[in-house]
């Protein structure tokens, strides 16, 4: 149940702390493409599940190493894992949210996953440029994680 309270709380407060931010570099980002004035509701929905993934992936691999008591490298280790693995749950939310920014009509979230989903596209297309995202949300989960067990050794001393 701390797993989860957790992770909730840790998702909740990045969201409302980082949503604008997010706003901003989507529509920058999209430029000429962006239809109507971007709102903060468009967005919220798909960064805030994408950053559930990132804390659930961070607090798990927490509860892991200490649950099994893993050195320091093998902590590393497991935060880069389940890093890695929370980039390539939460990469869907990163590109609904960038669809959904700006757009004249802001699709739902199915309808959005149904459209990726039927795309005539080549599906790899849609992940060009995930390499570097995948790498970046697997570094900010084993800094969280390293900050957990920070956190922890100032609290026992």
């Amino acid at each position: 149940m701390a797993i989860i309270v957790r992770a909730t709380l840790g998702g909740i407060l990045e969201t409302f702390c980082s949503a604008y931010a997010e706003l901003q570099e989507i529509t920058k980002n999209k430029g000429a493409l962006v239809e109507v004035r971007p709102t903060l509701w468009s967005i919220f929905t798909p960064i805030l599940l994408r950053n559930l993934v990132f804390w659930y992936g961070s607090i798990i691999s927490y509860e892991i190493a200490i649950l099994y008591k893993f050195t320091a490298i093998a902590s590393i280790a497991i935060g880069l894992i389940f890093g890695t693995l929370s980039a390539f749950c939460s990469m869907i939310f990163d590109i609904i949210a960038t669809q959904n920014c700006g757009a004249l009509e802001s699709e739902g979230f199915i309808h959005s996953i149904k459209k990726l989903m039927n795309n005539n596209r080549n599906h790899s297309s849609i992940f060009t440029g995930s390499f570097v995202r995948i790498i970046q949300i697997a570094v900010y989960t084993m800094a969280t994680l390293l900050t957990m067990f920070c956190l922890d050794y100032i609290k026992s001393h």
